[in-house]
C-alpha cells in the first residue's frame, strides 16, 4: 500500500512490533536469569547432599555414637570398633567434654546400623596388639535401644589399664617399701607364733623365708623392674615406627604373593617352550643332520685356505687405497697401463729439423728403440710373478680347533 495511509499503517505496525520485541526481551531476560540461579542452587544442593550422604538421617547405613571414658588410654582416631571380635566401625573423634561427673574423654565412633545397642550397652578400650595398639570394644546389653547419635554414659565404660601402668605401680610400691622393717616385722611375727602349733609355725617360717628371699633379692628386683620399665618406654616411643614396619612388611608379603603367581606362569611357559623346542629338534633331526655336515665341510675348506685368505686380505688393503686415489679426482678413472711402444722419437725428429745431427743421435739413443743395445735387459724366469712391495703381514687371533659334527 502506498500513499499517506500506507505509511501511517506501516509506522504503527513497526512501533507495535518493536514494543512486543522489547517486552519479550525483558520477559525472556528475567526468565533466563531466574533459571540460571535456580540451576546453580540445585547443583550446589546436589553436591552438598552427595558429600554428606553418610551423615544424613534415614539415608546413611552407618550411625554415630558417643561414649565417655575416664581416660582415652592411647585410643586414636581411626582405630577399629569391634563387637564380639568383629570389626563393625571406626573411631571418628576423641575430645574432652564436660559431664555431670566432671571432664571426661568423649569418644565418638561410627557403627553399622545392623548392630543394635541396648540401653545398658557397655564400652571398653582394650589392647589389640602386643605393641600397644588399642580398639574400642562394644558389649551390647539391655532391652531398649540407643538411638543413632546417642551416648554411652561413663558408668558403663571401662578405661584401659596398660602394662606400663602395672610396672609403674609395682615400681612405686616396691620403692616405697622398707625391706628392713618388713624383715623385722616378719621376724617378730615368727617369734610371736613360736609357741603355736606346728602347722602355724611352718606357715610362719615359710613367710619368714619368703621375706628373707625378698630382702636378699631387693636390688635385683629393683634393677629388673627398672629395665622392664625402660623397655616398655622404648616400645612406647617406637610404637609408630613398629606399626609402619609391620604395615610395610604386610605390603611386601602381599606383593610377593602376587608375584608368586606370575613366577609360576613364567615357569610353566618356559617348560612349554622347552617341550616345543625338543619336539622341533626331534622332528627335524633328519633335515638338520645333512645341513650340519655341509657346514662342517665349509669350515674345513675355510681352514684349508686360511693362508690364502690372509694373503688376499693383506693385498686387499693396498688395492683399496690405490682404487680410492684413482677415483677420487673426479668423474674419471686414472690408471697406469703398460703398453709396448717403439720409443719416443719426438726429440730426435726435432733435432734433425734443426740440422743438429749430433744432438739428434744422442736423443735417438735415449728414445728407447728396442733394437739398441742399451734397451736390452735380462727377462725374469718363465712363470715367475712380478715383484712388488708387500705390506707388513697382519696378525690374527688363533682360531679354536674345530671338530667335525656327525648327524643323528
Amino acid at each position: 500500500m502506498t500513499g499517506p495511509f500506507g505509511r501511517l499503517f506501516s509506522s504503527q505496525r513497526s512501533e507495535s512490533t518493536e514494543a512486543e520485541v522489547s517486552r519479550e526481551a525483558k520477559r525472556g531476560g528475567r526468565s533466563r536469569a531466574g533459571i540460571g540461579i535456580i540451576g546453580v542452587v540445585v547443583t550446589t544442593l546436589v553436591v552438598v547432599v552427595a558429600m554428606q550422604m553418610d551423615n544424613l538421617p534415614y539415608l546413611r547405613p552407618i550411625s554415630s555414637y558417643t561414649a565417655y571414658f575416664d581416660d582415652a588410654g592411647g585410643l586414636v582416631t581411626g582405630d577399629i570398633v569391634t563387637v564380639a571380635g568383629v570389626n563393625v566401625g571406626t573411631v571418628q573423634n576423641i575430645e574432652l567434654a564436660p559431664t555431670d561427673d566432671g571432664t571426661k574423654a568423649a569418644v565418638t565412633f561410627r557403627l553399622n546400623d545392623t548392630v543394635v545397642l541396648g540401653t545398658e550397652t557397655q564400652a571398653a578400650i582394650k589392647t589389640e596388639t602386643v605393641l600397644g595398639r588399642r580398639n574400642l570394644t562394644i558389649l551390647p546389653y539391655g532391652t531398649g535401644r540407643i538411638e543413632p547419635g546417642g551416648q554411652i554414659p561413663n558408668r558403663n565404660t571401662v578405661a584401659p589399664y596398660s602394662l606400663t601402668d602395672v610396672l609403674d605401680d609395682a615400681t612405686t610400691t616396691l620403692s616405697e617399701t622398707d625391706t628392713d622393717e618388713l624383715n623385722e616385722a616378719l621376724t617378730t611375727l615368727s617369734a610371736a607364733f613360736a609357741k603355736t602349733p606346728d602347722q602355724v609355725q611352718d606357715a610362719v617360717d615359710g613367710v619368714g623365708r619368703l621375706s628373707a628371699a625378698i630382702a636378699d633379692r631387693d636390688n635385683t628386683l629393683r634393677e629388673l623392674l627398672a629395665k622392664a620399665n625402660g623397655v616398655t618406654k622404648i616400645l612406647a616411643d617406637r610404637n609408630q615406627q613398629i606399626n609402619s614396619l609391620l604395615v610395610d612388611a604386610n605390603s611386601l608379603l602381599g606383593e610377593l604373593q602376587m608375584r608368586r603367581a606370575a613366577i609360576a606362569e613364567l615357569i610353566t611357559g618356559t617348560r612349554d617352550v622347552a617341550a616345543q623346542v625338543s619336539g622341533f629338534i626331534a622332528d627335524n633331526n633328519a633335515q638338520l643332520a645333512p645341513t650340519l655336515e655341509k657346514l662342517d665341510g665349509v669350515l674345513d675348506i675355510l681352514n684349508d685356505n686360511e693362508q690364502s685368505l690372509r694373503e688376499t686380505i693383506d693385498r686387499l688393503g693396498p688395492y683399496a687405497n690405490a682404487l680410492g686415489e684413482a677415483v677420487s679426482n673426479g668423474p674419471n678413472f686414472d690408471s697406469l697401463v703398460g703398453v709396448s711402444t717403439f720409443g719416443d722419437y719426438t726429440a730426435t725428429f726435432l733435432e734433425v729439423l734443426r740440422q743438429k745431427y749430433p744432438e739428434a743421435a744422442k736423443a735417438f739413443s735415449y728414445s728407447g728403440f728396442p733394437l739398441l743395445p742399451n734397451a736390452w735387459s735380462e727377462a725374469p724366469p718363465a712363470g715367475s710373478r712380478p715383484e712388488s712391495p708387500k705390506p707388513p703381514p697382519a696378525t690374527y687371533p688363533t682360531p679354536p680347533p674345530t671338530s667335525s659334527r656327525s648327524g643323528g
